[in-house]
């Protein structure tokens, strides 16, 4: 952790850990649903590229399951593309 300067300890040594506490559990909560988001919008583009390139039928649970998998690896690690630690490819193959 950063040492921080006595104007910013100053700061926040006016606000209770409660209120602290209460302001990272809305925080986290406020992350958690962006995330959510994310993940949704990233399923949906792996649908329609599944569906423009491939006869893949969205009803087959085995296929929908590894295609959680495969994109949840991904934004994992990648941590939703803002890291490039592993290709998609890379993924796609490992299943083959």
């Amino acid at each position: 952790m950063t040492t921080k300067n006595n104007k910013t300890t100053n700061l926040f040594s006016r606000i209770s850990k409660e209120k602290i506490d209460e302001f990272e559990k809305e925080y986290r909560s406020m992350c958690m649903s962006r995330i959510q988001c994310l993940e949704d919008e990233c399923s949906g583009m792996i649908d329609r590229f599944l569906s423009e390139n491939t006869d893949y039928d969205m009803d087959d649970d085995d296929i929908y399951f590894d295609i959680v998998e495969m994109y949840s690896e991904f934004n994992s690690k990648n941590l939703f593309g803002i890291k490039d630690e592993i290709k998609m490819s890379e993924i796609i193959n490992n299943n083959n």
